[in-house]
């Protein structure tokens, strides 16, 4: 088993022959020519996404509209 956070390089491994990986669609964005994308049905994988603001820093606009942005692209 190979494990890697950077989806060029777990492309490459596929490319290479040595198994397959799941990632999510951002990371098939600059795809490999050696590589083929099938998407995983029956049930979808799904992947939680968090925000994290310290408690000490009062929420301005920046970051409230950032949230915001965040909640409605969750929706989607």
């Amino acid at each position: 088993m190979v494990d890697s956070e950077d989806y060029a390089t777990a492309q490459g491994f596929v490319a290479a022959g040595l198994g397959i990986s799941l990632m999510p669609v951002m990371g098939i964005g600059g795809r490999h020519p050696g590589v083929v994308v099938r998407k995983v049905r029956g049930p979808e994988p799904v992947r939680a996404v968090h925000a994290v603001v310290r408690r000490s820093h009062p929420a301005g606009p920046a970051l409230n509209g950032l949230l915001r942005a965040l909640r409605e692209a969750a929706r989607q």
